[in-house]
Formats: structure tokens, C-alpha cells, sequence
């Protein structure tokens, strides 16, 4: 009888195991499956995170010959948050523009957002040749951008870091201040800040790190 038991549980748990992931696959994060964050949170840790290291995004703009302009009248950028574009300043490979904001620190996310395409599009150390634009908030249809968001957030606030945060986490539904204090810590507005923690949470959830 034991050995029925044993077979049973031996075939049970990897169905089980197999049903969760299905079902975990199908769901989505700001358009994002469960496979792709895994396999974006991968490229990110292998590839991204060693270049951009400890630097700022406004340093590894310097560092990628980008001029960034922040403040600028979004009217002068098709009505977009930001955009990479082409430059005719001959030191640099292009430019940065970020429209005016009164959100803290949400230029420095845009700028995250600027230097994943120019990563990912353009490549280092390559001239910028076309225009790239990030949709204002809630606008965003196309996949790729929900993409470049995802990157953008991923790398001003890295999972390996954001796991240990989430270990002082307060059991109270009110998380202001602990949000509050990661918005501090890692300079980036509250959207991008509730946007890692439910995308870190939900990969835990699933142990897929």
C-alpha cells in the first residue's frame, strides 16, 4: 500500500507543480507575463545590472554620450513624457528630453526609460538615428513600451535588493511609509516603486528565483 501512496504523490505534486506555472504564465503585470518577467529579470541580472552598475542614469547618460534636457515643454516632444532622439551636437550620440513634471522623481525614470531603448534599440556607443517616445502614463498600448517600462523599473530598482526590503514589510494594509521610504532609497516615483514590488512579490509567490 505504501508504495501506492508514494507513486501517487510522486505523479500528484509535478501535476500540481505543472497546473501553478500554467496558470501563473497566464498572468499579467501591466501586460507582462509570469515567463517574460523571468526571463527579462535573467537578461537583466546577466547583461544590464553589471553595465549600469551603482551609476545614476543621469552618469550613465554622460557615459552612453546622451544629453539629456529635462523640463521640457512636452508640446516640443509630440505631446510625449520623454523621448531618445537623434542629436546634431557631434559629441554626443543622441539625446534625452524629459518633459517638466512636478512627480518626484519621475524625470529619473524616464530617463530609465530612454537609456533601456537606447540600450536595447540603438545599442552602445552607436548614434542614435530615430526617434524613440515614451506615451504619457495609462496611454501605453504597445507591448514593446510596457516592455521598456518593465526594464526601466527593473534596473533603478533591482530584485536582489527590493527582496530584502520586502523582508521588513509591514502587515498593515496602509504601506505609505514603507513605500514612502523606498521611493527615498532608490529615487524613483511611487507608480515604479508599487509597480517592482508587486512584480517581485508575484515571482516569489511563484519561486522562480
Amino acid at each position: 500500500m505504501d508504495w501506492v501512496i508514494i507513486a501517487f504523490v510522486s505523479f500528484l505534486f509535478p501535476l500540481i507543480a505543472l497546473v501553478v506555472f500554467v496558470f501563473s504564465s497566464c498572468e499579467h503585470s501591466n501586460g507582462i507575463t509570469i515567463l517574460e518577467m523571468f526571463r527579462f529579470e535573467k537578461d537583466i541580472q546577466e547583461n544590464l545590472l553589471p553595465l549600469f552598475g551603482q551609476s545614476d542614469c543621469f552618469d550613465m547618460a554622460k557615459r552612453f554620450k546622451l544629453f539629456v534636457a529635462t523640463n521640457v515643454d512636452s508640446s516640443e516632444i509630440s505631446g510625449k513624457e520623454s523621448q531618445l532622439g537623434p542629436t546634431e551636437q557631434n559629441e554626443y550620440n543622441g539625446e534625452i528630453l524629459i518633459a517638466k513634471t512636478d512627480v518626484d522623481y519621475l524625470p529619473r525614470f524616464r530617463c530609465y526609460h530612454e537609456l533601456i531603448h537606447y540600450c536595447k534599440d540603438v545599442g552602445e556607443g552607436k548614434k542614435v538615428c530615430m526617434i524613440y517616445g515614451k506615451d504619457p502614463q495609462g496611454e501605453t498600448q504597445s507591448h514593446k513600451e510596457q516592455i521598456i517600462n518593465y526594464y526601466a523599473a527593473a534596473i533603478a530598482v533591482p530584485r536582489n535588493s527590493l527582496v530584502k526590503d520586502l523582508e521588513t514589510r509591514p502587515n498593515s494594509k496602509d504601506d505609505t511609509q514603507f513605500v514612502g521610504e523606498l521611493m527615498k532609497k532608490y529615487q524613483q516615483p511611487e507608480t515604479a516603486i508599487r509597480r517592482r514590488i508587486e512584480e517581485v512579490s508575484r515571482l516569489n509567490r511563484i519561486g522562480l528565483f
